[in-house]
């Protein structure tokens, strides 16, 4: 019987988290419920949304000013305290066969708050009153979701609580970062008031966020004069240094969600025999207990997020002053190329987030920009051989295999785009803007058309891609390195094939 995919072993994780939630608490109806009272002057906040009145600055009074927070605050519990509400989670006891109304699911809330935010991006011009509320928003958004998580509830209320967190995190609202920081790291006060191991569920969605935050500009980029102003994302550079470590972190190590999620049982696991050392003065090695496969395929499902999330990083270092930097740039390549060095291998969501990163990337005055093309044409060959032999997915089916296609065709043409934009506007891409416009039109012809077409038959090409990587590969190693004259930084791209 052929394995379910990741996506299908995540999903049956937080149910199950779900159903051992509700087990253990008796019944949702044992909630801790908070309500936050439906908020008045939607004229007022529709005016504050579209910036024809600030939220904040020097020329508001005290009392504009505190009449303004207490206006996104009310806005704020208003949705977020719904996710203590029983209606979202018991199903009544009617009897009739019918859908359930909409605006008893939980989806509708995040409809309404995705109403309410405002989510920069690289077209998007928003002005500094905007600015103004998306922060004021975001802070009063943040707020209201540590009030869920401190209370420390159930499953189901926590992965819908992370769903909002995630959400919100589409804003760049700065005062969210501290929270995804510490959810990603364990010090979420969620255990009355203390530090606790953040749960798988809530873990996921801490993921996703910080990728959100990472995928949000700086909204008001357009009116600095300075060139780099439209690569930069909305938070402080403090929180950016502390979210990418997390995430490179967890890229590394993994998140250790196998034994928070209890997937497997200990009797399954395997056990490789002691290998004995031929040095007779040294002692034989350990045995080495392997992870059950659902385990593992579980981890593998939190790696395919913090990769998406880190692949959303745009500046290919960062770091404090003195202090040694952080390389999510190196990251991003070694996904893009298949390294060597990672294990398990990557998988082609990985890849294709990995080379859409590395499209976007702003890159500092020492990355090696020839080399980062090269990584992005060893994706691009990676997607097209997988596009080339995949296989029908027995869960989903061929038609949801080619809208994920045509989803990557989508994002690999609007990634050519930044990139061929860059060339034009960053100096640092100057010398490069041959090699983009070549690079781009393989992309484009050889990638993103095949995936593009109704019928998923039409192959893609890899030939043109695997040229490009072959010239690279020809090169002395220290003009193949990811940071000049740095041999630390060379990569291993997975050799041509299927």
């Amino acid at each position: 019987m052929p394995r379910p995919p990741l996506r299908v072993l995540a999903s049956g994780l937080l149910m199950a988290a779900a159903s051992l939630a509700t087990a253990q608490t008796g019944s949702l109806k044992g909630l801790t419920k908070m309500e936050g009272k439906p908020p008045g002057g939607a004229d007022k906040l529709l005016a504050l949304r579209n910036g024809t009145l600030r939220t904040s600055g020097p020329e508001l009074s005290a009392a504009d000013l505190k009449a303004n927070q207490d206006l996104l605050r009310a806005v704020a519990k208003h949705h977020v305290y719904k996710v203590t509400e029983d209606k979202y989670y018991l199903q009544p006891e009617s009897g009739d066969l019918k859908p359930r109304d909409t605006s008893a699911t939980f989806d509708q809330v995040l409809l309404d708050v995705t109403n309410q935010i405002l989510q920069p991006g690289p077209e998007t011009k928003f002005s500094t009153a905007q600015q103004g509320y998306i922060n004021e928003l975001g802070a009063a958004l943040n707020d209201a979701i540590r009030d869920v998580l401190k209370t420390n509830p159930p499953a189901p209320v926590r992965v819908n609580t992370g769903r909002l967190l995630a959400l919100a995190a589409k804003s760049g609202a700065p005062a969210l970062a501290p929270t995804v920081h510490e959810l990603l790291t364990n010090a979420f006060p969620l255990d009355k008031g203390k530090p606790a191991k953040t749960p798988p569920e809530l873990l996921l969605y801490a993921v996703r966020a910080a990728g959100n935050l990472f995928a949000a500009y700086d909204p008001v980029w357009h009116l600095n004069t300075d060139w780099r102003s439209q690569f930069r994302h909305g938070f402080a550079e403090k929180d950016q240094i502390a979210l990418a470590r997390d995430l490179l972190t967890l890229l590394d190590k993994g998140p250790g969600v196998g034994e928070l999620a209890a997937v497997g049982e200990p009797d399954k696991a395997v056990v490789r025999p002691v290998q004995l050392d031929p040095v007779a003065d040294k002692p034989a090695a350990p045995a080495e207990v392997a992870a059950p496969p659902e385990q593992t395929q579980v981890t593998a499902y939190y790696r395919r997020a913090v990769a998406a999330a880190v692949s959303k990083i745009r500046p290919d270092q960062v770091g404090e002053i003195g202090q040694p930097p952080l390389y999510p740039g190196l990251a991003i390549a070694k996904l893009a190329t298949g390294d060597g060095t990672l294990k398990p291998g990557v998988t082609t969501p990985e890849v294709a987030d990995a080379v859409v990163g590395l499209c976007c990337v702003a890159p500092t005055a020492n990355l090696n920009l020839p080399e980062v093309l090269g990584a992005i044409a060893a994706g691009g060959r990676t997607l097209a051989q997988n596009y080339n032999t995949r296989k029908s997915d027995p869960v989903v089916g061929r038609h949801a295999q080619l809208v994920a296609w045509k989803l990557y065709a989508e994002r690999l043409n609007a990634a050519c785009d930044h990139l061929t934009r860059q060339a034009g506007q960053n100096p640092r891409w100057r010398d490069q803007r041959a090699a983009v416009g070549l690079l781009v039109g393989i992309l484009r012809d050889d990638l993103v058309t095949p995936f593009r077409r109704d019928d998923g038959t039409a192959p893609a090409s890899a030939e043109r891609l695997a040229e490009f990587v072959r010239n690279r590969a020809a090169l002395p190693a220290a003009e193949r390195s990811l940071y000049t004259n740095d041999p630390a930084f060379l990569l291993t791209p997975r050799q041509a094939g299927p």
